[in-house]
Formats: structure tokens, sequence, C-alpha cells
């Protein structure tokens, strides 16, 4: 079969030239009815020599995390069986990864995780099956973070996606100052991390690793300010505590915050502690928000925050709970109660804005302009989140997709959905 990246359902251009022959790729996904079978290699080669169905070229240089191996093992995550394999199938049908740099992650190792988690928690994690119930409930491995045959892969898997991210992100910076005509922004993608309610010794709100803090520490090695927002319905409290006495590290987060909602936290009183006292932006919304109000709130605050601060490097959580069909999803209005009501393609003008501010620092700092990482985080109903993140990945890449849903395996689950 030749080497992984050459086995990949995205292939790149230069990995699709030393194929002699199309070949199918099986992508096997616990759970489906049956395996999904990507035969978009043979489709794109066909449209390689032909010279059609080519994506617009890019306006930015976007690297895509992204392996089969650890496709299959997020999609066993049991909080959104799957979801995985939705998105980055879409994605692929899309003919995005077409025009971006594939990069395949490896596992965190133990010593990773601990840079933040405590050693007794990632003792836990990845000896779960040693515990008994009671020992298990002190780290948070119960009610909605229940331990699973194979949890210790998943950790491992999504700490290493994103923190593949963003050493990707740092090698380009660093390859791009030693190259005075590549001026373009450097955006990394992973829409499997991005589990912003993990705590430091326990796993919280379906997540069990804080991939984003770990992202945020290795980052700091390189860039002395470092802007974290967060657009997940869900107040990203997993990423606001470790960093609430740092002037370095300015998080902003648009959620709902509402009595009882989960996590009960996010007040717009909360700015920060100590010297970190004003770098802490909490922006608390209303039920039923739509993209007009979202995006001028979000365009408003951000850009703010942006100009004030001047950050080195943007990290963003794309959690898309909030978007229409996920948290009110229609088929079952009390399911999950109820949220706000954006499209998936006014979700991605967040991303627009975000690139275009770290786009226009390269005509003014000499160091070009500000690298970007995009993670993922929420979402419930696998198609709305895989369209999200489609159109996200495309904003990302400064090129237009169609509304249209393409043709591929997994097609017919968005028609019945209302796609």
């Amino acid at each position: 079969m030749g080497t992984e990246s050459e086995v990949w359902p995205f292939p790149s251009q230069e990995a699709s030239s030393r194929i002699a022959k199309p070949q199918e790729i099986v992508f096997k996904v616990p759970g489906l009815p049956a395996s999904v079978i990507l035969r978009e290699r043979q489709q794109l080669l066909q449209q390689q020599q032909s010279g059609h169905g080519q994506p617009t070229t890019p306006k930015r240089k976007v690297h895509y995390i992204f392996s089969p191996q650890l496709a299959r093992i997020t999609s066993t995550w049991p909080s959104n069986p799957n979801r995985s394999a939705y998105v980055h199938s879409l994605i692929n049908a899309y003919q995005l990864p077409r025009i971006m740099s594939l990069v395949s992650p490896t596992p965190a190792s133990e010593t990773d995780l601990a840079k933040y988690h405590t050693k007794e928690y990632i003792h836990a994690l990845l000896h779960w099956e040693e515990q008994n119930e009671e020992e298990l409930e002190e780290f948070g491995l119960g009610y909605d973070c229940r331990p699973w045959k194979g949890l210790e892969d998943y950790v491992k898997w999504i700490a290493g996606g994103s923190l593949c991210a963003a050493r990707t992100l740092v090698e380009r910076c660093q390859k791009n100052r030693d190259n005075s005509n590549e001026r373009r922004c450097e955006v990394a993608v992973f829409w499997d991390g991005g589990r912003h309610h993990a705590q430091r010794d326990a796993a919280s709100g379906f997540c069990y690793v804080n991939d984003i803090v770990l992202s945020i520490l290795y980052l700091q090695g390189y860039f002395k300010r470092i802007l974290y927002i967060d657009v997940d319905i869900h107040h990203g409290d997993g990423v606001e505590q470790p960093f609430l006495f740092s002037r370095n590290v300015f998080t902003l987060s648009f959620h709902l915050y509402s009595p009882g909602f989960f996590p009960c936290s996010g007040s717009p009183a909360d700015t920060g502690m100590g010297k970190g006292k004003g770098f802490n932006l909490n922006v608390p919304l209303r039920e039923g928000v739509t993209d007009y109000d979202f995006e001028s709130s979000f365009r408003r605050r951000v850009t703010t925050a942006y100009e004030s601060f001047k950050p080195d490097c943007v990290l963003m959580q794309c959690g898309c709970d909030g978007v229409k069909g996920n948290l009110n999803d229609s088929r079952d209005p009390g399911a999950r109660g109820k949220g706000w009501r954006l499209t998936p393609k006014g979700f991605s003008k967040c991303v627009d804005l975000v690139t275009e501010l770290c786009d226009a620092a390269g005509s003014t700092d000499e160091n070009g302009p500000v690298p970007l990482l995009l993670l993922g985080g929420g979402g419930y109903t696998n198609t709305t989140t895989a369209r999200t993140w489609a159109y996200c990945t495309a904003a990302a890449l400064g090129v237009s997709i169609p509304d249209e849903i393409p043709e591929h395996e997994l097609w017919a689950h968005y028609e019945v959905d209302g796609w």
C-alpha cells in the first residue's frame, strides 16, 4: 500500500503524482451500518489529468491534521460516535484537501500530557480499568465522562493532533522568516481537537484531555502574546482557569450564560486576576441568537481585543454546538435544551474575520501575518457539525464552496437530516 500518506483518503498533489494506479480507499468506521468507502482518490486523479474540478487557488497556506488511524480512534468517542468520519469525508468530498498541506500526527506521550495534567489524573485516564468506580469519580470519570475501551488511545491522539498543529505552525513561521517571498497567513486545522472543559486533574463536559492548554503552553515557547478565542456555546472554563493570572494569554469566550447551563461559569465580571486582570473577556449571549447578532458582537469584540492586545499567535476553538440543529435539534426540540440558531455558513464568518485580522498583520509586522490554529469542539449532530467545519475550512483557505452537499458515501445522511 505504500507509505501512510499514500493511503490517506485525502492525497496531497505530491502523493497523488506518485501513485501509478488509482486505488479504492476503504475507511472502516466502527458503528456505521457499513464501511465508509472513499473513492475520491480515483476521481481526484481523473480530474487532475483533465484539469477539471480544480478548487480555487487558496489565499492562505492551510495545514490539515489528519490520518486514517486518528479518524478511526476519534470516531469511537461515545459522546459523538463517527463524527470524525463525517467531518473528514465531507471536506474530502468538497476536494479541499487538494489545496491544503496534509500533516499526519503522532500520539502524545505521557510526558506531553504531564506538561499540564497531574500524574495522578494521567494514570487514572490511561489505566482506568484498574480503578474502582469511586476512584474514577474522583477524577471526573463518570456521568458524562465515562471511560470506554479505547480511551487511552483517544486521549493520546487528541493531544497529539493539537500538539502536531502547534508544532507545524512554529516550523512554518520559522521557515517563513528566512523567506521574504512567503507572506501568506499560516493556518493549522485540527477539527478533532478543542476539548475545552477538561481540568488539570479531572475530566469534565465530555472532555478528557485539555489539548488546547497543552497547545498554548507549547506555543508560549515561541510566541510572546497568544490570543485564545472560544465560540462554543458552552463557556471555555478549562482554558480560562489556567491563564487567569497571565497577561501573555488573552482568553476571549462567546457563550450562552444562563442559570443551570453548563458549566455555569463565564460571567462578564470575570476579567482575570492579579497581573492578568483585564486579559480575560467573557461575552455572554442570550438564547436564540442568530447570525446577524452573533457576527455583530463577534466582530466588535474580537477586533477590539486583537488591535489592543496585538497577538503573535491566535488559537480559536470552533465548537459549533450553537449552530441550529445541534442543541436545538429540530427532530427532537427538547433533547438538549435551547441553544443559538446560527447557520453553518454564518458561523464560518467568524473564521473569515479572524483570518482577515491575521492577514492584515503581515502588512505592518516584519515577521509577517500572524499564525492561526483552528480546533474543533462541541457539535452533537454529525451532519450539522461536518457541514459547519467544511465551511470553516473553506474560510481558512479563503475559497468558496457550494451550498449543495457533494455526493459521497455519507450523502444520504445529510438528506435525512434536512440538509
